[in-house]
């Protein structure tokens, strides 16, 4: 497998770490098309076909890039799963199960009289 360029390496680093081609383009100040060409050569040199498969080149390969700290996009994706994983708590301890179950058996009791008009 061939070595990468230091811009390559700038590159296949942010997608690692799991960030789309946008929000490589925009941290590195460069255009989304350019990052796509120099994306679609890092697949070609190494042979990949995914980004999976990169990111694991990555961490083995360079795995001095790819230390915690050095989390280029991840803290933003964390901070919003951990919102959303709020959100949806604050939405089940509004919706208590005995609220569910009453509007399950209004629903049956509907269905009953539809079908009895329907006889």
């Amino acid at each position: 497998m061939n070595t990468l360029t230091n811009r390559e390496i700038e590159i296949a680093e942010y997608i690692a770490w799991g960030a789309s081609v946008d929000e490589t383009a925009d941290k590195l100040g460069r255009s989304p098309y350019t990052v796509k060409n120099t994306l679609r050569n890092i697949y070609a040199k190494l042979h990949f076909n995914k980004s999976t498969e990169l990111a694991a080149y990555m961490f083995v390969k360079h795995p001095e890039r790819m230390i915690i700290e050095n989390d280029k996009i991840g803290n933003v994706k964390r901070a919003i799963s951990a919102i959303t994983m709020i959100a949806l708590i604050f939405l089940q301890l509004l919706v208590q199960p005995a609220d569910m179950m009453r509007v399950r058996r209004a629903r049956t009791r509907t269905a009953r009289r539809m079908e009895y008009v329907e006889e």
